[in-house]
């Protein structure tokens, strides 16, 4: 949990919303549309458009904190590699985030 606050924590810059999500998907679709709603975001993409991804993957890691992952804690009594697998599709989605910013550091 302190690894997905610290990531989130990272690019709060980019948070629009207090709220927290607790919903990878819904995370990822907001990440998709609130782009177009922030002014800096526009600028960047109206300029580089290619940088999409990166820029959604940006938002949706500062939305994906400790919130995403509370529910399965919650309704769960298992440690360890049990808890790790319960927890997997959350995690997938948070790397899935890095890979696409770690393909643009590749490139």
């Amino acid at each position: 949990m302190a690894l997905l606050n610290v990531l989130s924590r990272y690019f709060d810059v980019l948070r629009t919303q207090d709220e927290p999500l607790q919903d990878v998907v819904a995370i990822l679709e907001e990440a998709a549309h609130k782009l177009d709603e922030m002014p800096a975001a526009r600028e960047i993409l109206a300029t580089i458009p290619e940088l999409r991804p990166e820029l959604v993957a940006m938002y949706a890691l500062a939305r994906m904190d400790e919130a995403v992952v509370t529910p399965v804690f919650a309704r769960s009594s298992a440690s360890g590699t049990l808890m790790r697998r319960k927890i997997e599709p959350e995690i997938r989605a948070v790397l899935a985030q890095i890979a696409a910013l770690r393909r643009t550091a590749h490139a």
